[in-house]
């Protein structure tokens, strides 16, 4: 199967959990990391965003999107990439965010539900969804997510 993992990223939190996706996923699949980025970043922040780097997901067979949690939502680089997306075949595909704050609160639950909302729009089946906290319990939750997206990928 050809996955492709579709990330923005500030400070490379969020590519390090894509490298480890990639790892665990390519002995059994293809995998390709893809970079979502803007002409500039910090003017994305303030809601002007001109996307730079559009992944395609055409050639993909599965999903997984992923972004930090900038101000309690996704960043405005992940929206807006979001939003150009078109629609496609049905397909699956699986969501991460990375944010500062420890549990779901404060970012993380908002974004996930960001992702669900947008993809759904897009004839994606979201089949599951992480939070990745920065400070405390990183190690695990990252545990989890290769643990939880390895087995629903390899059913």
């Amino acid at each position: 199967m050809k996955i492709g993992i579709i990330i923005h990223t500030n400070t490379n939190h969020t590519l390090e959990v894509a490298n480890e996706l990639k790892t665990v996923l390519s002995k059994n699949h293809e995998v390709h990391i893809d970079k979502v980025t803007s002409l500039n970043e910090k003017e994305s922040q303030n809601g002007n965003v001109e996307l730079k780097d559009i992944p395609s997901i055409k050639s993909y067979d599965y999903l997984i999107f992923g972004a930090p949690i900038n101000g309690f939502a996704l960043t405005k680089t992940m929206v807006a990439y979001l939003k150009q997306l078109e629609n496609i075949k049905p397909i699956k595909a699986m969501v991460y965010v990375t944010h500062f704050f420890p549990g779901k609160g404060l970012g993380g639950k908002q974004g996930i539900d960001q992702f669900y909302k947008m993809l759904n729009t897009k004839n994606m089946l979201i089949t599951s969804a992480a939070v990745v906290p920065w400070t405390f319990g990183k190690r695990k939750a990252i545990t989890n997510l290769l643990h939880q997206f390895k087995q629903l990928i390899d059913e």
